[in-house]
């Protein structure tokens, strides 16, 4: 924890994490987090294009469902990049096509 954060609350690392335990997406899950937050579609995973099976493993464990993981293209480094990306991530944002 931030010493601004601990000075500011006066709670030590232990206290504070208990009290944000209750807030935290891993804690309290998607469809809790979703409810809290109002958020009215459903999550995405954005994966590069060389992304590992695991990763659609995992969003299928999750209950996300594969259409779920958005992959992105990646640059001859295979890292994905964000200026390049940016449209393709709105229109995931905002249920669009994805090109």
């Amino acid at each position: 924890m931030p010493e601004e954060v601990q000075t500011l609350t006066g709670l030590e690392h232990q206290e504070f994490m208990g009290i944000m335990g209750s807030y935290l997406y891993e804690s309290v899950g998607v469809q809790e987090f979703a409810r809290r937050h109002m958020l009215t579609q459903s999550p995405c995973v954005i994966a590069p294009s060389t992304a590992h099976i695991s990763f659609t493993k995992a969003v299928t464990v999750l209950g996300l469902g594969r259409e779920s993981l958005v992959t992105v293209p990646v640059d001859e480094d295979a890292r994905m990049e964000p200026k390049g990306n940016s449209a393709n991530m709105l229109a995931v944002v905002h249920n669009t096509q994805f090109h």
